[in-house]
């Protein structure tokens, strides 16, 4: 194993910035996809930038430098959305109120109908197949990755995909009827 820090804190920025100025849209992304909420996401990404900076000396260089990103990214996620949850389940009901519901930036080219209706289904389901989904099939990562990131085998990710894909199946063949 070597390790980031046997190279010097200037080739640890340079990879980051690299990292950020390739990857930071995707992970952004990844973030509001998981969250809904595209504040939240830009929030999360810094987070993640941030925390990998503070962490890069436990980089271990002959592994993929992305995976371990995305694997302290997953790991800010599942925190965030754990928080999201306490806080929901504090809140109280405020009446016949219900929150607008935060407009994507991309609504203008992501106008259709079915678009909607997917990203709505993807929230739907649980962290674990949500985030499976999001790597997969937005950032065409390997089962075998994905396991990397979340810390599971690759039979566990495929299983965790299909269980997904037949959920948002059911979901979008519901919003479908009448």
């Amino acid at each position: 194993m070597r390790f980031m820090s046997e190279r010097g804190p200037t080739e640890a920025r340079t990879r980051l910035e690299e990292f950020l100025r390739a990857e930071g849209g995707s992970l952004a992304a990844m973030f509001r996809r998981a969250l809904g909420d595209p504040e939240l996401a830009m929030d999360l990404l810094q987070e993640t930038m941030m925390e990998a900076w503070r962490h890069i000396e436990t980089y271990d260089t002959e592994r993929p430098f992305r995976n371990w990103v995305f694997r302290i990214a997953e790991n800010r996620l599942r925190n965030r959305i754990r928080r999201k949850r306490l806080e929901a389940a504090r809140m109280r009901p405020l009446g016949d109120w219900e929150p607008a519901v935060a407009e994507l930036p991309e609504a203008g080219v992501m106008a259709s109908e079915r678009q909607a209706l997917l990203e709505k289904a993807l929230l739907g389901l649980p962290y674990e197949e949500r985030l499976c989904v999001i790597l997969r099939y937005q950032e065409e990562l390997s089962v075998s990755d994905i396991g990397e990131i979340l810390g599971a085998t690759p039979n566990a990710v495929s299983l965790r995909l299909f269980h997904a894909r037949e959920k948002l199946k059911s979901l979008l063949g519901e919003r479908r009827r009448p």
